[in-house]
């Protein structure tokens, strides 16, 4: 038995199977996770043509070009792999062209600005109060909302159940490769 442990941040631990998982984490660590490291990425391989799929493309495209995978290994054992958006850590990072994409994946409420682009004075002519330069005060144009698109959270709900399959069965054949190389090695 095999499922996901998701919450609200579509995240996903793997669960059940433990013999398998307690077989792989017996090899070597430096084998183990490499087999590990190897399913994780394979398993987030739908997830990303899901997500490249799902993105939609705006007058430049840079929100489309900045999908991007990684998978990290930690010394403790710990494997992760994350399918999103790449951002800049910085404001120097020249590279961030997903810098709205939160806006697309949760979109915006309606809203009253208060920059000068969307404001507008009017002026009466004639008659002025005293003291004022013919101009009233400016009136605020109400602003709609972006609707949420949520493709990040479609592609993931989309391909949760395709890329836990892969990963099992991508972490199946790396444990017997992993006994292969171990018993190959002499480890």
């Amino acid at each position: 038995m095999a499922g996901f442990d998701g919450d609200r941040t579509n995240s996903v631990r793997v669960i059940g199977n433990l013999e398998l998982m307690a077989s792989l984490q017996s090899l070597p660590q430096a084998v183990g996770s490499k087999y590990i490291k190897g399913a994780v990425a394979a398993g987030m391989k739908p997830v990303f043509a899901q997500l490249t799929a799902n993105t939609p493309i705006g007058p430049t495209g840079n929100l489309k070009n900045s999908v991007g995978q990684v998978v990290r290994v930690y010394k403790t054992g710990v494997i992760y792999g994350v399918v999103g958006y790449r951002r800049a850590v910085s404001k120097s990072d020249s590279g961030n062209k997903a810098y709205h994409s939160h806006l697309v994946e949760f979109g915006t409420r309606d809203r009253v600005p208060t920059k000068s682009p969307f404001l507008s004075s009017y002026s009466i002519s004639g008659w002025t109060p005293p003291g004022w330069s013919g101009r009233w005060p400016f009136v605020a144009k109400r602003v709609r909302g972006a609707r949420a698109l949520h493709p990040l959270g479609t592609a993931f709900s989309q391909t949760r159940s395709q890329a836990l399959a892969i990963v099992l069965a991508e972490m199946q054949s790396g444990l017997q490769k992993g006994i292969a190389e171990v018993a190959r090695k002499g480890l």
